[in-house]
């Protein structure tokens, strides 16, 4: 399902006059209330990503590849952190929808015999 445009980028491109209809506030209020209840103190192990430190550098710097960590944390940092990660990754999904549908529809306006050649040069 394609997340409306205006919901993820805001109306006319302007961030914070997001469509009042399908924001985080009204599809995730539960998680505000969450951090109301006593159990919103409450420590809990989760598993983050963080950089750990490889062998090497490059361009001066030190290595690193991304790894899961046990992390405790109360359940309303856990909130906070969560909705931060929707705002971050909802308009960006929302995006890599887009762009897939205007493929499907790039490809039925092929002709048959055509060659289609993609490539990555940010790799």
């Amino acid at each position: 399902k394609l997340i409306p445009f205006e919901c993820t980028h805001g109306i006319n491109g302007k961030d914070d006059a997001k469509c009042p209809c399908c924001r985080r506030e009204v599809k995730l209020g539960i998680l505000q209330t969450l951090k109301k209840l006593e159990a919103a103190n409450e420590i809990v192990e989760v598993m983050v990503w963080h950089d750990s430190p490889r062998q090497g550098t490059k361009n001066g710097k030190q290595n690193t590849q991304r790894e899961l960590y046990p992390e405790e944390m109360t359940v309303s940092e856990l909130v906070r952190r969560f909705l931060k990660a929707v705002d971050t990754g909802l308009p960006h999904y929302q995006e890599i929808c887009w762009l897939k549908l205007m493929q499907e529809i790039d490809f039925t306006l092929l002709p048959r015999d055509s060659i289609l050649i993609f490539t990555d040069f940010a790799a």
